[in-house]
């Protein structure tokens, strides 16, 4: 068997961040200030993933305000818009607004990227999948749905070509949250195809705040490598019924629930995993982004996770 695990979203600024960040807001604090916190911090975040052997590292993109917010902010054809509920969760995000035909003109995610904390061909880059931004975002241009979600791909594909990132996510929640018509799922899938003809690393989709029950059996066609289950909102059966041929990522740590897992807990559903379903590699996550929970709480939520490992490396 092959264990290993990652983090699939952004981590939570800790209280001096976040004062740091309204600090800044209010004219108390300079940018270049700010931008040192925030790489003291994100250093933290490297630090911690390194040492519970977590195999692809992300910088906790402690500098995003959202996962859609770069997008919106550095693609052609959008404006930023009002607050909006983040799914089922107590936090929210600026809706993307379409103004206007879609397009990358410039790098998005060059200088919110701390490469250089990163070991080589460890950097994981996690980004929304086509679909959700599209439908997240509110349409005031495009005709047909399928035509915003075609032309975000695209730009999005554009972006991730550049980056020197061995394994990119596309966090898929709008996927999972309810029951898709076959059509959107399609839709969805050919969205990732055209990242996918661009991107020859790990690609992986990352479901989360719903079952993964609701994309099945679709999402086994999806051209990914990983597929990533929120296993807080998914019955073990949906794992059962299906034969799954790609590498699973199970988000056995819930990431809204400041309860913290014993490292005992996740190597036995790591454990229970591959023994009733036929998957023969995971990682190991949370369920999704660890940002709805306290910083201290995270961490520990990562060590326990790191700690399993060494349990499962035993067995």
């Amino acid at each position: 068997m092959k264990v290993s695990g990652y983090l699939v979203g952004p981590q939570p600024r800790s209280e001096v961040l976040m004062k740091a960040y309204r600090d800044h807001k209010k004219g108390k604090l300079t940018k270049q200030a700010l931008e040192g916190l925030v790489r003291k911090e994100a250093e933290e975040v490297v630090k911690i993933q390194l040492e519970n052997e977590l195999t692809v590292i992300t910088d906790g993109m402690l500098n995003w305000h959202d996962l859609l917010r770069p997008f919106a902010e550095r693609l052609n054809g959008i404006e930023v818009g009002g607050l909006a509920r983040w799914f089922d969760n107590n936090a929210f995000y600026k809706q993307p607004v379409i103004v206007g035909r879609v397009e990358r003109m410039k790098p998005i995610l060059e200088q919110m990227l701390f490469y250089d904390l990163i070991p080589p061909k460890r950097l994981k880059v996690i980004v929304p999948d086509p679909y959700t931004f599209s439908k997240l975002s509110v349409n005031k241009i495009y005709r047909k749905f399928e035509d915003l979600v075609y032309d975000v791909a695209e730009a999005m594909a554009e972006e991730i070509r550049t980056l020197s990132a061995t394994h990119v996510q596309l966090t898929a929640p709008s996927l999972v949250y309810e029951k898709l018509p076959k059509k959107e799922i399609e839709l969805a899938m050919e969205a990732i195809d055209i990242i996918r003809r661009r991107y020859d690393g790990v690609l992986c989709i990352h479901t989360c705040f719903g079952r993964i029950g609701n994309v099945m059996p679709e999402l086994l066609d999806f051209p990914v490598d990983v597929i990533g289950v929120d296993m807080t909102v998914t019955p073990f059966k949906d794992l059962k019924e299906y034969a799954l041929t790609k590498i699973l990522g199970i988000g056995c740590v819930d990431a809204r629930n400041t309860i913290i897992e014993t490292p005992d807990e996740i190597a036995s559903a790591v454990m229970k995993v591959l023994s009733e379903t036929s998957v023969k590699q995971i990682y190991i996550s949370p369920s999704s982004g660890l940002e709805f929970l306290p910083h201290n709480v995270a961490n520990v939520k990562i060590r326990s996770i790191g700690n399993a490992l060494k349990l499962l490396k035993e067995v």
